[in-house]
């Protein structure tokens, strides 16, 4: 189901008379690629636990390979899981030493433990309650016994929630012809983030095509999120958070309790 696009993001579409599209399907593959290869943030950390961690390492919610590519790239021994065919395929032709299984990340098995399991980018957002202790449940399954579960996640700001009126940011990226609007809108009330983003291609100076992807998570707050992690039977030892802002994002590193 696709998403709404709230806020300035809907006036575009009614503007340009654009369908929107979901961020995380076959179209929106490459946009989202392109809005998040050269993200760097979670990578230091990641790459410091797998230094440390003596083992293969399976990643969830790998898509195009943003945390994956530079793991293997150490010489990790890297898993690579996501359910979307058009990121893995991205990322096969990006690095083929790198073992890839479409799957669900709240849906796998394998007949392996890992020594380092990472869901980063905020994916856990993605999943609901069930879905997440579901998730928390395989990982304890497949973590091996000094091995460390990484996961990431975003705070909504407190000042956000008894806000009536939704806050907005907007920021432009190129790649290459295209032309890119990211739009986040943030409903406090709700602890929604809706991401949109505007695709205009350019050639010779016109805009020869426009698309409209969006993507609509549930904020997950860091303490439910680590008490659900307790009742999974995994403890965090470690937290990182990062600058305030409308959304908070913070790194958990998890251990079996």
């Amino acid at each position: 189901m696709t998403a709404a696009a709230p806020g300035t993001a809907g006036k575009l579409a009614a503007l340009y008379g654009l369908r929107p599209q979901p961020l995380y399907g076959p179209a929106g593959a490459v946009v989202y690629d392109a809005l998040s290869r050269h993200d760097l943030s979670e990578l230091s950390e990641v790459l410091r636990l797998a230094l440390e961690s003596a083992g293969p390492i399976l990643e969830l919610a790998a898509g195009s390979g943003r945390l994956t590519i530079p793991l293997a790239a150490r010489g990790h021994e890297v898993v690579a899981l996501d359910n979307s065919f058009a990121l893995l395929d991205l990322l096969r032709s990006r690095d083929e030493r790198i073992r890839v299984i479409e799957a669900d990340m709240s849906r796998f098995a394998f007949d392996e433990t890992f020594a380092l399991i990472v869901l980063g980018t905020s994916s856990v957002c993605l999943l609901d309650r069930a879905q997440r202790a579901t998730l928390f449940g395989l990982v304890v399954d497949h973590l091996r016994p000094d091995g460390v579960f990484y996961v990431s996640g975003m705070d909504i700001a407190a000042t956000l929630t008894p806000r009536t009126r939704a806050t907005e940011r907007v920021a432009m990226v190129q790649d290459g012809a295209t032309v890119l609007t990211l739009l986040q809108h943030f409903d406090g009330r709700r602890g929604v983030r809706t991401t949109s983003v505007l695709t205009e291609t350019v050639d010779d100076h016109v805009t020869v095509g426009r698309e409209l992807f969006t993507s609509e998570v549930q904020l997950l707050d860091s303490g439910e999120l680590t008490a659900e992690l307790a009742l999974a039977g995994l403890t965090v030892v470690e937290q990182r958070r990062g600058k305030p802002g409308e959304q908070v994002p913070y790194q958990l590193v998890c251990r079996h309790a």
